[in-house]
């Protein structure tokens, strides 16, 4: 079977290259030998000479310092470029995974509308600035002003980022389980310093982020306002069980609304490991349809064997014919040593071990008589 594959895929390259079609795979570059996270040049802006390269990430964004420890944060560079007359300056910083960068990503939009744009994973743009998370990486990109070609110059700025392959690139899970469509305004968070910049109203030490909770919210509309689902995945599903209570006896011991104040709906549900809390001022039917369009499937499977050489049934039918051969040859040898043995027994000893003449003889019964 092996070299079945090995043959059409064989074949199928030939037949590509025969079409004269072309076969390209593109690779992200390589990290800069001097650690730089930021190009030197790109559609015309130039890198100036007085970049900051640090694993001190604060150094580069001391208002974000508790936000960028709490996603640990592994190396800043903070660059100016300059293009003719005109100015831009980029923070750049590299995270261990994209979970982190995607947290931190979220937490210095702020509360600051972005307008969502499409440069990668996760872009927005707000007045003069651009915020970007490319995977591991999250860039922080201020203009003096915004032009035609500004989308031009960011797409050709994240082609010549080094960012991460394998399973440091995989996005969180978290926010798949959002509902879809009608929900905007993601925000994620992995500790308290994130917490504030996703408008739940879950204080952080309820979430208890110490037990590896990861939190999103996102804000879907109504015709009586405004919604916010925030979902807060946990490792296990007896953890989720156990912050739901205590979601629950939270919100019965909040004082109650002011006399005339529009009503708040406070709503929980646990799907597996994860749990809804759906706030906001819309009914309770409208909170329980919105919890109950949440995406969550577990996939169950069982440990399947590991084949090797010895289960494929090709291999023991070679082995066999092996093993037949070798049983010839040895019958082979074991016959011309046997008769090689009597011809020198007969010249050496003639008549004496070999064809006796008494061994020779018959008995004979003579009927005739």
């Amino acid at each position: 079977m092996r070299a079945f594959l090995s043959n059409f895929t064989l074949l199928l390259c030939l037949a590509v290259a025969a079409t004269g079609q072309n076969v390209t795979m593109v690779a992200p570059p390589a990290p800069a030998a001097d650690g730089s996270l930021l190009p030197t040049a790109f559609t015309g802006w130039e890198k100036a000479n007085d970049s900051l390269r640090t694993a001190d990430a604060t150094q580069v964004d001391p208002q974000n310092a508790a936000l960028l420890r709490e996603t640990g944060v592994v190396a800043a560079e903070r660059a100016r470029y300059t293009r003719q007359d005109r100015k831009l300056e980029i923070r750049a910083y590299r995270f261990p995974d994209a979970t982190s960068a995607f947290a931190a990503y979220s937490g210095m939009k702020g509360t600051e509308p972005f307008a969502v744009e499409k440069f990668c994973a996760h872009s927005g743009s707000a007045g003069n600035r651009i915020l970007m998370n490319c995977t591991d990486l999250v860039l922080d990109v201020r203009y003096d002003k915004i032009t035609a070609m500004t989308p031009a110059e960011m797409r050709s700025l994240t082609r010549q980022l080094s960012v991460a392959t394998g399973t440091g690139a995989l996005a969180p899970t978290a926010p798949l389980h959002m509902p879809r469509p009608g929900i905007s305004n993601i925000r994620f968070a992995l500790g308290p310093a994130g917490l504030p910049h996703t408008g739940t109203p879950l204080p952080a030490e309820l979430v208890d982020f110490s037990k590896g909770a990861e939190l999103v919210t996102g804000t879907i509309d109504y015709a009586e306002g405004p919604a916010l689902i925030t979902l807060i995945k946990y490792p296990t599903f007896a953890l989720a069980t156990d912050r739901q209570k205590a979601f629950d006896e939270w919100a019965k011991s909040r004082p109650a609304p002011a006399a005339g104040a529009p009503p708040s709906t406070f709503y929980t549900k646990r799907i597996g490991p994860i749990v809804a809390v759906v706030t906001g001022g819309i009914a309770e039917a409208e909170a329980r349809t919105l919890a109950e369009r949440i995406p969550y499937d577990v996939t169950l499977s069982q440990n399947e064997p590991v084949y090797t050489a010895k289960d494929n049934i090709g291999n023991l039918v070679v082995n066999i014919l092996y093993l037949s051969f070798v049983v010839m040859g040895f019958a082979a040898v074991c016959g011309v040593a046997f008769g090689g043995f009597r011809v020198i027994m007969r010249r050496l000893f003639p008549g004496r071990y070999i064809d006796r003449p008494e061994a020779n003889e018959l008995i004979k019964l003579d009927l005739r008589d």
